[in-house]
Order: structure tokens, then C-alpha cells, then sequence
């Protein structure tokens, strides 16, 4: 059946200066925009469950997925079965993204075996 990691972001991004591409799939997983025509040159575009991060729930953590993209900030938590080392695959695309200085938390993975989360840094 596989175990669930659960991913909260929580950072913001420079709208102003990062592609259309990368803001379009921002807009896609955090917010209310539609599935993107092109996607970055990112392994993380490979992976099956690519667009699982922000839209997926299940039971073991918390009922549904909660995201919100606003003005720059995205808040967003939500879990997956990371198989394919999705969410890591996601913040090593998105990392480059903040606005976050270095060092700084931009959010955590929590697998449901772990005691605590993993933090994510910039």
C-alpha cells in the first residue's frame, strides 16, 4: 500500500522575477490556475506525481490539502506517497525560487512512520 509523507511549504517567491513557466506552475499547484501548457527543465516535471504536491490528502495526516498562493506567499500543506523522491525533487526546483535568505526554513517533510518532520531550508 506505501506510506504517506506530508509536505508544507511555506515561503514566498519573487513574482516579478521569475519566468512565466516557473509562476505558471506556482499558480497550478498552490493556487487556482489551471494545469500549465509547458513546464520548466526540472527532473522534478518528470515524476509521475509531480502535481500530487499541494493537491493531495489522505487520511493519516489530515483530511484534505490546504493551499493558498497569494500576492508571493504560498502557504500550502499536503501528502503524498513520495515513491519517486517527489517533494525532494520539488524543493530543489523551488528552493531557487524564494525569497527566503539562506538558512532560512521554507518548509518540512513529515513521513508517517517519523517522530518529527524534516525542515526544508533555502
Amino acid at each position: 500500500m506505501g506510506m504517506y509523507t506530508e509536505i508544507l511549504v511555506k515561503a514566498d517567491v519573487n513574482i516579478s522575477e521569475i519566468s512565466e513557466t516557473d509562476l505558471t506552475v506556482i499558480n497550478y499547484l498552490f493556487g487556482q490556475g489551471e494545469k500549465p501548457c509547458s513546464l520548466p527543465s526540472h527532473k522534478f516535471f518528470t515524476l509521475h506525481r509531480w502535481e500530487f504536491i499541494g493537491k493531495s490528502s489522505s487520511f493519516y495526516h489530515h483530511p484534505r490539502a490546504i493551499s493558498n498562493f497569494e500576492d508571493s506567499y504560498i502557504f500550502s500543506r499536503s501528502d503524498l506517497k513520495n515513491y519517486d523522491d517527489e517533494i525532494e525533487n520539488f524543493f530543489d526546483w523551488f528552493r531557487p525560487l524564494t525569497t527566503a535568505e539562506e538558512g532560512q526554513c521554507i518548509g518540512y517533510s513529515w513521513y508517517e512512520e517519523d517522530a518529527a518532520p524534516t525542515l526544508v531550508y533555502k
